[in-house]
Parts: structure tokens; C-alpha cells; sequence
């Protein structure tokens, strides 16, 4: 957390927003007891990833369900690097949310290897093809939006080598989405703090707008 807050502008956010943090498999205290300095996940084995990622997800749809039972009427999505993935897999399986905010996603869990492959020889490249393989089913760029396009917002940090600037690029290309760049990098995001705040004002525009509309269809009728 004190790292993210050297990124994010929670003193703003939290004057016009309830925040939730959501915590994924194997991070803060859902880390296996005997691994405490680490995340437990993503891991080596990469069956097991391909299901973390898939039970974050499904544990995020709930999260959304919750919060609209609790009233909440508009929900905005926002996700850093794994938790990015996380936050674009949700786009490819549920509609349920005004705004999506994709902060340097980890587009393809085999990036590592795929940069070894190229210079690795044979058995590299036919390691990162199972690889693929195995994640293809939460693999973003296989997978179709449900999340109208428009409700999306994408951060790609110029100096990015971790999660790859590339890979992002890619991921607008195949949503037909536009891609916001700051001069950061993935370790170092400067610069991703103003972009941030703009793309949650957008939540506050919309519910503006929209109380404004209801307000003038009562008075219309």
C-alpha cells in the first residue's frame, strides 16, 4: 500500500469516492502463511495461474454484485499490473460496471519468456507455445469485449519492461481502444498520477449528467 500511494492520488479519491481494495489470491493476507514476504501468485506453475486468474475474476464479478446490492448505482474498475489483467479479463465477462480503468496490465502472463524465447533457441520458443497454451483461456487478446469500449481506460507507461509497452499496445489494438502513455515505467510510474484522477472524474461527470437527464424528464412529465 505504501507504494501505491506514492502513485495514486488517494487524498483526492477518497474526498469523492468509497474505495474497496480488492485483494487477489495470494497477496496481503490471502499469501500462503509460510510465505509472508512474497506473493504466492502468480507462481511457477502456470496451471495454477490460469486458475488464480480465473477465480480472481469470478471473486471480482461477486464483489460488483455485492456492491450493487448495497446500493451502489455507479462502480468504476481499476487495476495495476496483475490486477490489471484481472480488471481486463472482467471486461471480456461482464458489462457491470460504468468505468474501467487498465493501469499497465499484465497482458500476457508468457511476456517473461517470450523476450528469453526470442534468443533462447527452439526449446524456448516451443516452452513459451505451451505456455500459450495454457493460458489461452485468460489470455485477453483471445477474448472479446462485453464491456462497451467507450467505458474504457487505458494507461501505458512509455519506459514499461515489465509488463511491455508492446503488449499493451496490442491489447488497445484488439479492443479498438485508445491507449493513454505516460512517461513511467512499470517500476516507476511518474507521471500516471493526474491521468488517474482524470479517468474517476469521469465518474463523477457521468453521474452528473445523468441526475441532470432525470432531473429533466420529471420536469418534462
Amino acid at each position: 500500500m505504501a507504494y501505491d500511494r506514492r502513485g495514486w492520488p488517494f487524498a483526492r479519491l477518497l474526498e469523492s469516492f468509497d474505495a474497496v481494495c480488492f485483494t487477489l489470491p495470494g497477496h496481503g493476507q490471502r499469501k500462503h502463511p509460510l510465505h509472508k514476504l512474497l506473493p504466492t501468485f502468480p507462481s511457477r506453475n502456470p496451471v495454477a495461474n490460469a486458475i488464480g486468474l480465473a477465480m480472481a475474476v469470478a471473486e471480482l464479478r461477486q464483489l460488483v454484485a455485492w456492491l450493487r446490492m448495497q446500493g451502489y448505482e455507479r462502480i468504476g474498475i481499476a487495476g495495476t499490473s496483475l490486477g490489471g489483467h484481472v480488471a481486463s479479463l472482467y471486461a471480456t465477462s461482464s458489462a457491470d460496471c460504468e468505468r474501467l480503468l487498465l493501469d499497465r496490465p499484465l497482458v500476457r502472463m508468457s511476456e517473461p519468456l517470450r523476450r528469453a524465447a526470442t534468443r533462447g533457441g527452439i526449446a524456448h520458443r516451443q516452452l513459451l507455445e505451451h505456455l500459450e497454451a495454457i493460458y489461452a483461456v485468460v489470455d485477453p487478446l483471445r477474448r472479446e469485449l462485453l464491456l462497451p469500449r467507450e467505458r474504457i481506460a487505458l494507461l501505458l507507461g512509455e519506459n514499461d519492461r515489465i509488463s511491455g509497452l508492446a503488449a499493451g499496445e496490442m491489447l488497445a489494438s484488439h479492443w479498438r481502444i485508445d491507449a493513454e502513455m505516460f512517461p513511467g515505467s512499470h517500476v516507476i510510474p511518474w507521471g500516471r498520477s493526474e491521468p488517474i484522477w482524470c479517468r474517476f472524474s469521469e465518474l463523477l461527470t457521468d453521474s452528473v449528467s445523468s441526475t441532470q437527464r432525470s432531473t429533466r424528464r420529471a420536469a418534462g412529465g
